[in-house]
């Protein structure tokens, strides 16, 4: 079973807003989880090509711990 959703999240960075967006806008993708392996532990290509409108992206993440 496949969990899909949307989730939006506020960052604060030190760096200015242009050079976060270029990271995630005209960097390989696949370079974000070596960026960040702790948090970012697998993104794979589903369907489409790399960085091409409309391609599908599996992306194995940390978000932090649950209270229950």
């Amino acid at each position: 079973m496949s969990l899909s959703s949307r989730m939006e999240v506020a960052v604060e960075t030190s760096v200015p807003a242009e050079k976060f967006h270029d990271i995630f806008s005209t960097s390989t993708i696949t370079q974000l989880s070596s960026m960040s392996p702790a948090k970012v532990q697998a993104i794979r290509l589903l369907k489409g090509e790399w960085e091409k409108p409309g391609c599908t992206i599996s992306w194995n993440f940390y978000i932090g711990k649950f209270a229950a």
